[in-house]
């Protein structure tokens, strides 16, 4: 009788699955990066946008009260690539401790400055923004 002898190596199968597990978990890790890069993405865009907004914020804020106008104004700034628009909005607040309106005691319905600063940013697969808001008081008489 003989016997054959068994053959050292690995059969066509063995191959394909062996290829196939490796493909599987190929294809996981690129997700996983994939999801590493936007997620940094997304951070950097943020923190870049909460960087604009509290300059602008301490901007008004360095500012006489005097030289404060009322209104929205809109800029735009190009950062690394990323592209975000501050809005910037001053309006007039008038504090019900002293009365609002014709009842205001000090007839003064402008008693404090409120300050909205909004930076909005996008990435490849996400958009937001970042809103900031400060009171801002005349100075003492």
């Amino acid at each position: 009788m003989r016997y054959r002898k068994r053959m050292s190596g690995m059969t066509l199968i063995e191959v394909v699955v062996g290829v196939g597990i490796m493909l599987t978990i190929f294809l996981a890790l690129f997700g996983l990066v994939e999801a590493s890069l936007e997620l940094a993405s997304l951070t950097k865009a943020e923190a870049i946008a909460t960087e604009l907004a509290t300059n602008e914020l301490e901007r008004l804020r360095g500012l006489s009260y005097s030289s404060l106008q009322i209104g929205t104004t809109v800029a735009t700034t190009t950062i690394s690539g990323g592209s975000y628009v501050t809005t910037t909005t001053l309006v007039t607040f008038d504090d019900a401790a002293d009365g609002e309106g014709a009842a205001d005691a000090d007839g003064n319905t402008a008693d404090y400055l409120k300050a909205e600063v909004s930076t909005a940013y996008q990435t490849s697969r996400t958009q937001g923004s970042i809103s900031l808001t400060s009171s801002i008081a005349p100075p003492s008489p």
